[in-house]
């Protein structure tokens, strides 16, 4: 009884901290959720009265263009600003200026001469001819491109809502006419009259910032980092206290006409309302996570006295599978359908399937103690084959290793025979070309010696008619008679020899010829046999590649055949420690009863 008190006091523990857990996690998060749509609430309230200032910014702009639209379009206005005449202008005008003035808010009006030169301020009529164009850029922007310009712009003034439009006489572009709306304490009182909220410009000069309008006084309600942030367009949501209550403050950027930044809109809203609606929701929120926690915490109780003694049971089943005793059964009939009824249908699972697992078991244990020593034997066998094949492998390893040797050297061989082939075949084709330059000089000197053999007949030819000249000239021709007579014999032996050495010429040419024909008969006989001993060289070293391939493989067969032979040893030792473990198995099975 006292373990089940126990079991019992434990299960309620238990329980109900989960209910606990589960209802401080719904009020937290029903909290946080409140206090989210608080904050989303207040920044979009915020958010919107920015909107409706810039919308007021942009409607006043809009305002003071469609007036200056009216003034550019008006014939009698045009022709006194193209005549240059003030005083007309200022009594076409000065009236409607001062209606406008007292009913609609305007605050300047004014005609610019290009491309910034102030020509009328209806506002300040004794006060013209100022160069504006280093301080109205919207003047400038205007006149030059002959296009409308609205929005906020800084002046002599201070900022302010204009809105500026081209104006023409006869098609030609004579200057620009300038509305300038009220835009200072009275557009923000007027503003915080309506909303019932705080509102200020704080203007961005000289790298800081100052109050150019406020209905909450000289100072920002903003921090000096919330204002840098805002006017980087980082919009800052705060909470702030004023005037003893708690207020909602947002920061946010405000452009000019051009879309630069020019200060920071701070608009303070009266956060009581939503403080209220969450304090509210907080409460309810706590209210009702009590009442879940007491009923959940009373559930849990009950629900604790049913399941002990069902979660008896099975801790009773556990024990006895725990000692081995595999024969407890669970009558499926009172197994219930909730978590503990589950958790008894999965250990009557769990019963049934150990015991015909744990019966597989042995019996495969001992298939495997019979398969084992079987394989033990086979390892045994298949080491002594693979010890005979590794010294096979090394006898056939060592007999390549000579017939690679020999195959090398016939390539050696080989490739020296191709070079002195090629040496040979050079040394012809040398010769064959000295054989061809010795027939050319022969032919030379068979021409020269022609040339000898008619410059001995031309002699003999002189020498005859030396003699006939001799002859006529008697006694005193003797003496050249036999000059003359000498002459002859000595061209006629010359002529002989020309002819004996012409003879010998063209006989040595017919050789020379010949043995050129020979020479280059044997020259490619000479390339055929190098090239083929090349192809002998080149099979030699394929073939010394192929065997150096072949020693490869079987050394790398030989080092496979090793590793076999290793395996093979550790596949014995792993049988036999197979074998043991299989006994074991036996052993520790043994342990259960399955009958």
């Amino acid at each position: 009884m006292l373990n089940n008190a126990k079991i019992w006091v434990k299960i309620s523990l238990l329980t109900a901290v989960s209910v606990i857990l589960v209802a401080i996690s719904l009020i937290l998060w029903n909290l946080r959720n409140m206090s989210d749509l608080v904050l989303m609430a207040e920044r979009q309230e915020l958010q919107g009265y920015v909107h409706n200032v810039t919308t007021r910014i942009s409607e006043e702009s809009r305002l003071g263009e469609a007036l200056s639209r009216l003034v550019a379009g008006f014939p009698p206005a045009q022709e006194a600003f193209a005549a240059g005449e003030r005083d007309k202008l200022i009594g076409l005008l000065m009236p409607a200026f001062q209606s406008l003035r007292d009913h609609y808010g305007v605050v300047q009006f004014q005609f610019h001469s290009p491309p910034a030169t102030s020509f009328l301020r209806l506002h300040k009529p004794q006060q013209f001819g100022d160069d504006l164009s280093a301080i109205r850029h919207t003047v400038t922007h205007t006149n030059s491109t002959k296009t409308p310009t609205r929005g906020l712009e800084s002046g002599v003034a201070g900022i302010g809502a204009r809105g500026m439009v081209p104006v023409f006489a006869s098609g030609k572009h004579i200057g620009s006419v300038e509305f300038g709306m009220s835009f200072g304490p009275e557009f923000f009182n007027a503003f915080k009259a309506q909303y019932d909220v705080e509102v200020g410009l704080q203007l961005f000069n000289d790298n800081t910032f100052k109050t150019f309008a406020s209905t909450a006084g000289d100072k920002p309600l903003s921090s000096q980092e919330q204002l840098d942030q805002a006017y980087k367009g980082i919009p800052q949501l705060s909470h702030i206290e004023l005037n003893g209550r708690s207020f909602a403050l947002i920061a946010e950027a405000v452009n000019d006409y051009s879309g630069s930044p020019v200060g920071v809109i701070e608009i303070a809203m009266d956060r009581s309302q939503y403080q209220k609606t969450l304090i509210d929701s907080r409460n309810i929120s706590l209210l009702v996570g009590l009442a879940v926690l007491l009923v959940g915490v009373g559930f849990s109780i009950i629900a604790a006295k049913s399941v002990v003694k069902r979660v008896e049971n099975v801790i009773g089943a556990v024990n006895l599978i725990a000692e081995g005793d595999l024969t407890v059964k669970i009558n499926p009939s009172s197994i219930s359908k909730d978590e503990v009824g589950q958790l008894q249908a999965a250990l009557h699972r769990y019963i049934a399937n150990l015991r015909e697992s744990i019966s597989d078991v042995r019996d495969g244990a001992d298939s495997l103690a019979v398969s084992t020593q079987q394989v033990r034997l086979t390892a045994e066998t298949l080491n002594q084959g693979v010890g005979k094949q590794a010294d096979s492998l090394v006898k056939t390893a060592k007999a390549l290793d000579v017939l690679a040797a020999s195959i090398r050297q016939n390539a050696d061989n080989a490739a020296a025979t191709e070079r002195v082939a090629n040496m040979t075949a050079n040394e012809i084709q040398r010769g064959g070309e000295a054989v061809d330059h010795t027939v050319l000089a022969m032919k030379q000197i068979a021409n020269k010696i022609e040339l000898i053999q008619d410059i001995a007949y031309k002699t003999n030819l002189l020498s005859l008619n030396a003699s006939i000249e001799a002859a006529r000239a008697g006694q005193h021709g003797k003496g050249f008679n036999v000059v003359a007579i000498e002459v002859g014999r000595l061209a006629e032996t010359s002529q002989a020899t020309a002819q004996e050495i012409n003879t010998l010429a063209q006989n040595s040419v017919a050789i020379a010829e010949n043995a050129g024909q020979l020479i280059d008969g044997i020259v490619p006989k000479i390339n055929d046999t190098a090239t083929l001993i090349q192809s002998i060289t080149a099979e030699s070293q394929s073939q010394a590649e192929r065997i150096r391939e072949i020693n490869d493989a079987i050394a790398m067969l030989d080092k496979v055949v090793r590793q076999n032979a290793q395996a093979s040893k550790q596949l014995a030792k792993v049988s036999s420690e197979l074998s043991d473990e299989a006994g074991h198995l036996q052993s520790a099975i043994a342990v259960y009863n399955c009958d």
